[in-house]
C-alpha cells in the first residue's frame, strides 16, 4: 500500500518515522520533488506516485508581514490536493488542522465530504495540538516557547523551558519574562488523545527540548527561519 506523505516538518518527519518497518506500506516523500503552492503539481504529484492513501501535513507557517498571502498559498495548497487525491482514486486522505481552528476544519470537512460523496475517498481530519522537537520550524511566525505542549503529569514552567534550552545552546546572555510568563505552567492534558493512545510514551520536556535544540544547532544554518 502506497503512503504518500506530504510537508517536510516536523509532523511529516515523524509520521515517516513510525512507519518506516511498517513492511505492508510504502512510504513516499513529496515534498523534495514538488511544490504544492503550484495546484497543476498537485495534480502531476498524485499522476507519478498513484497512491492508496495521502497524509497531508503540508503547509506554510503563519507570518504576521505576509498573513495574507501565507492563508492563500494554505488554502490553495490544501484544495487542489484534496481534489486531485480524488480524482486519482485515493482511497483515504488523513490531514491535519491546528487545535482551536474551526474555519480551516468546516473548509477541509466539506471539501472532503463532496470529495467522498463524488469520488468515494474516505478521510480522517485530526486536531493538531502544537508540537515542537527535531525538524520543527523556528523564527518568523514561530512561538515555540507560549505554543508548547507537555503532558499533565510533567510541571513545568515556561523559565525551566527556556533554561534548559539556553544551557543546551550554550546561552549565557539575559533572558527576560513578563510578569505572569516566568512562572507558567507548560501543562496540558489531551483527554482523546489518551484515549486512543493510552500507553503512548511521552516525552520528558528535559528530554524533548535537549532533542529539539540539539537538532537546531546541528541543522543551521540551514533549518528554515
Amino acid at each position: 500500500m502506497k503512503v504518500l506523505v506530504t510537508g517536510a516538518g516536523l509532523l511529516s518527519h515523524a509520521i515517516k518515522t513510525a512507519c518506516q518497518d511498517r513492511h505492508d506500506h510504502e512510504i513516499i516523500d513529496s515534498k523534495p520533488v514538488w511544490d504544492l503552492s503550484q495546484p497543476r503539481k498537485s495534480q502531476m504529484m498524485m499522476r507519478a506516485y498513484s497512491p492508496d492513501i495521502v497524509v497531508h501535513t503540508a503547509r506554510r507557517r503563519p507570518d504576521d508581514e505576509a498573513s495574507s498571502d501565507v492563508e492563500y498559498e494554505n488554502t490553495v495548497m490544501a484544495a487542489s490536493v484534496i481534489h486531485h487525491a480524488a480524482v486519482a482514486h485515493v482511497k483515504k486522505f488523513v490531514c491535519f488542522v491546528p487545535s482551536g481552528d474551526d474555519l480551516t476544519r468546516e473548509m477541509y470537512v466539506r471539501h472532503l465530504e463532496a470529495a467522498r460523496d463524488q469520488f468515494g475517498m474516505r478521510h480522517t481530519v485530526y486536531r493538531l495540538d502544537p508540537m515542537y522537537g527535531p525538524n520543527d520550524w523556528f523564527g518568523a511566525g514561530a512561538d515555540p516557547i507560549s505554543e508548547l505542549t507537555i503532558d499533565a503529569k510533567y510541571d513545568v514552567t515556561t523559565e525551566e523551558v527556556v533554561s534548559a534550552a539556553a544551557e543546551v545552546c550554550g546561552f549565557a546572555g539575559e533572558v527576560r519574562f513578563g510578569s505572569e510568563e516566568r512562572k507558567m505552567s507548560r501543562r496540558k492534558t489531551d483527554a482523546t488523545f489518551k484515549k486512543h493512545l493510552p500507553g503512548f510514551p511521552f516525552t520528558p520536556p528535559e528530554e524533548g527540548v535537549r532533542l529539539a535544540a540539539g537538532w537546531f544547532l546541528a541543522a543551521s544554518p540551514n533549518v528554515r527561519l
